[in-house]
């Protein structure tokens, strides 16, 4: 709402104005935005659990996941060649780039991975063999 903006109104429309800053340190000020402590726009006291610095000291955060799929993206040509759709079924979404398959699991029941899958990268962890729900792995074929 506009009482809570501690800036003046740029009269622009635009996303500036109801951006929220991103935390960077769970206990500083402004959670590390910047240096006076406060923010043009409150931030939520629950946003500490998704600073910079907390998310980087957690092995399986977001933050974490996406460190690992640029390093993949690299290592693998993630971005080369045309993608392609694949049928997983209704409970899925499945696409082809190159030589890497990605299929996020939607539905309510583990899907089974295709033969010969070598995973490359997962959104969380699992066995190998059954895609949990809810979960997205990158994976080539031999």
């Amino acid at each position: 709402p506009r009482t809570a903006r501690r800036r003046p109104p740029s009269g622009l429309n635009g996303r500036d104005g109801c951006r929220v800053p991103l935390p960077w340190e769970a206990d500083a000020p402004a959670y590390g935005f910047n240096d006076t402590g406060l923010s043009w726009l409150p931030q939520p006291a629950e946003w500490a659990t998704y600073a910079r610095d907390v998310e980087a000291a957690d092995s399986t955060s977001t933050l974490a996941l996406y460190t690992e799929l640029l390093a993949a993206r690299r290592e693998h040509g993630f971005g080369t060649g045309s993608l392609v759709w694949e049928d997983a079924g209704a409970d899925a979404v499945a696409f082809r780039r190159g030589d890497v398959h990605v299929i996020a699991n939607l539905g309510t029941a583990p899907l089974a991975l295709p033969a010969g899958a070598t995973v490359v990268l997962r959104s969380q962890p699992f066995d190998g063999s059954d895609l949990p729900v809810d979960t997205a792995v990158w994976y080539t074929t031999a």
